[in-house]
């Protein structure tokens, strides 16, 4: 059901989900960022999907997605209280893994 509702999924709930990584309220961030890793995971695990050297257009949207919501937060992820740092690690350790070019992108932020 997520796959066929894919685009809603990545331009409405998981940016308002993302949004509340950085609520003040720990449940609030630890839920949001659980809820946003594991739904991005999937999108990125399912080829038809995530192409990274394809560039399609679902593609793109996850990216943009990772970008904005993900990417700008990280520092506020690796730097909260357990368990936030590690389920930042993980997301990155599947996004990397699935497009190296996010290395790159890492190199330009200053995350690595």
């Amino acid at each position: 059901m997520l796959n066929q509702h894919y685009n809603e999924i990545v331009e409405k709930l998981l940016p308002a989900i993302a949004n509340q990584i950085d609520s003040k309220i720990p449940e609030v961030r630890f839920d949001a960022l659980k809820a946003f890793s594991d739904t991005v995971t999937q999108f990125m695990c399912e080829e038809k999907i995530y192409q990274p050297l394809e560039d399609t257009a679902s593609t793109q949207l996850l990216n943009e997605l990772l970008l904005r919501k993900f990417l700008a937060n990280y520092g506020t992820i690796l730097t909260a209280n357990e368990p936030l740092p590690l389920l930042g690690l993980k997301l990155l350790s599947v996004i990397v893994e699935r497009n190296q070019a996010f290395v790159l992108i890492l190199k330009k932020l200053g995350l690595v």
